[in-house]
């Protein structure tokens, strides 16, 4: 063994793939990083004892521990324990050991290594992971023989694996084929979070003691390579994934990978992708259009976020149009004629022989039957183009509002001032007058900030934001906002002043006739954190059509809302995180509710 571990010294591949212990395939860079192919060992490893595991076997090592597969007695299964080496206990180190395994905790998807049991045994520091027996990647790729659909497959849930951390406020920052192994049953499986960290941890530089590079520069983002560490965030393992993607479909790597590690890193830092479609015939547009997105120098031109990348590469295996591509009128009727174009086909054909029977029956009466009857068929289909059409702007609008919001969390915008932006994007997706923000504490619903057009207008913005009390709002109270938080439905109103005295709620009248307001629709959502729990509510009033009028909010607007709702759950669980453990107050709210305060 020591004799195997030595040969595998000396090498600085991109991707490297040492050979697994005792025939194990649980590739020791899939476990803790590359350092084991650099030659790090500096002696052989002895089995630990720890108590409660059945040590068995040698995986590999990492920078700061050691890999083995072992027993839980407890419970009989099969583990990766990863035990942190001697040399390596000091207190930064420990405090890297520790966040490894919090952030790994966090994570409960299928498709991510989850966490057992970690703890500290006569002075050793471990934790036990899920043993994931398998092949990486690109191995698996390669000894299948898989097509262009079946990678595409592959890739699109990893990325939703990706974006399950993304919603939990971890970047993992070293995503790579030896980072993924794909089990027997052909399911992928993410693993080594060890150089994870958190949207809004404080950010570290990328060279460390040994001034050696983290991460593995084939993969790397141009800001990592840059060193631009204040740019980091989740765009930057959409770029990894883009990669891996591009690496995968055409064979190349997207920049030029020879010469030294310091020409490698300039190239994808400042230089431009080869493109897709020059390097492999088998790229079409679409396809192009997907990986250039992901591969953009600029984050801010990436995907907003790992679930748009995985929802481009599902539009594109379906046929249907990707944000990628300018949702114009010509392409959308393309994508919508070659998706459709049997069923377009068959009723162009019957639509012609019907009429041609007509015209010879009765040559005049039904040729203007059916030229009525196309003018409609004509009619429908533009109509289903225009749905589509916008249909793909709001989703781009989305991921735009999305974008910006995650680029507030990066300037680690206090909580309030990031809830005011979240409910302002809301408001400007669903051309809403008004809303506000409620999160809950214990029985209460803890108003926190709230905005509106019309006062601000006439008032003034100083002056409204004088109205606007803090107050708490008893759960148990019949208000909108309560029923949302105790139910976790939807309210989509078209008039508060009349609901119907059936439903379990009213809307409280009080705000109206104190500032000669009127509130007619309402739209309210649970803010929901990653996991489901209800923390609060977000509630938008008086939606306005083209004209001005106020109308009823559509029922896209409900996903879209959701959407945002969900980040304000999201920005408080990364406020809880950076700035200590959670307390029983929510942040932005104090004992009096006020939340123009700080907790």
């Amino acid at each position: 063994m020591e004799q195997q571990l030595q040969d595998s010294a000396g090498s600085v591949d991109p991707t490297p793939a040492p050979k697994p212990a005792r025939g194990e395939m649980f590739p020791i860079s899939a476990v803790c990083g590359d350092e084991a192919s650099r030659g790090k060992l500096a002696q052989p490893v002895t089995l630990p004892k720890l108590k409660g595991y059945d040590v068995v076997a040698f995986i590999g090592c990492g920078g700061m521990g050691d890999v083995f597969r072992a027993v839980q007695l407890s419970t009989k299964r099969a583990v990766a324990l990863k035990v942190m080496r001697r040399d390596f206990v000091s207190e930064k180190s420990r405090q890297r050991f520790d966040r490894e395994v919090e952030l790994t905790a966090r994570l409960d998807h299928p498709h991510i290594a989850r966490v057992y049991d970690s703890g500290l045994d006569e002075h050793v520091y471990f934790y036990a992971m899920e043993l994931i027996e398998g092949q990486r990647l690109d191995e698996f790729i390669d000894s299948q023989r898989l097509g262009r659909r079946q990678i595409l497959e592959l890739m699109r849930t990893i990325a939703a694996a990706v974006q399950h951390a993304h919603q939990r406020g971890v970047i993992h920052r070293d995503l790579k084929p030896s980072n993924v192994l794909i089990s027997p049953d052909g399911q992928p499986h993410v693993l080594d979070f060890g150089l994870a960290k958190t949207l809004l941890e404080v950010q570290q530089p990328l060279i460390s003691r040994a001034s050696e590079i983290i991460g593995t520069p084939a993969f790397m983002s141009p800001e990592q390579a840059l060193g631009q560490t204040a740019r980091i965030d989740t765009r930057t393992d959409i770029y990894s994934l883009g990669v891996m993607l591009y690496k995968f479909l055409t064979g190349q790597w997207p920049h030029d990978m020879s010469g030294s590690e310091q020409d490698i890193m300039r190239r994808i830092g400042d230089g431009d992708i080869k493109l897709p479609r020059e390097v492999s015939g088998d790229i079409d547009r679409e396809l192009e259009a997907l990986l250039l997105k992901a591969l953009a120098r600029q984050p801010e031109e990436r995907y907003a976020s790992a679930g748009d990348f995985a929802g481009d590469i599902h539009n594109y295996l379906s046929g249907d149009p990707l944000t990628a591509r300018r949702p114009t009128i010509g392409y959308l009727l393309r994508k919508r004629l070659r998706k459709n174009m049997g069923v377009t086909v068959s009723a162009a054909v019957a639509i012609f022989l019907a009429a041609a029977l007509a015209v010879a029956t009765f040559p005049v009466a039904s040729a203007g039957a059916g030229l009525l009857l196309l003018t409609i068929i004509v009619l429908f289909g533009y109509l289903r183009i225009r749905h589509e059409h916008n249909r793909v702007l709001v989703q781009r609008n989305r991921m735009e509002a999305l974008l910006r919001i995650n680029e507030a969390m990066n300037r680690r915008q206090e909580l309030p001032a990031l809830w005011d932006s979240i409910l302002a994007e809301a408001r400007g997706l669903t051309d809403a007058d008004g809303g506000s923000l409620f999160m809950r504490q214990g029985d209460q619903l803890h108003f926190v900030v709230a905005q509106n057009q019309t006062l601000a207008q006439r008032l003034g913005h100083q002056a409204m934001s004088n109205l606007f009390k803090p107050f708490a709002l008893p759960i148990s109270e019949k208000s909108i906002a309560g029923y949302v938080a105790q139910t976790g439905r939807f309210v989509n109103l078209a008039d508060s002043q009349n609901i119907s005295p059936r439903l379990p709620f009213r809307y409280n009248q009080d705000f109206d006739r104190q500032h000669d307001y009127q509130t007619r629709s309402v739209l309210a959502v649970p803010v929901r954190d990653p996991d489901g729990a209800v923390l609060g509510v977000l509630q938008l009033i008086n939606r306005r059509d083209a004209s001005g009028q106020f109308c009823r909010f559509l029922p896209d607007h409900e996903s879209l809302v959701s959407s945002l709702a969900s980040l304000a759950a999201v920005a408080l669980r990364y406020h809880q995180f950076c700035v200590g453990p959670a307390s029983n107050a929510t942040p932005g709210v104090n004992q009096s509710g006020d939340p123009r305060s700080q907790s």
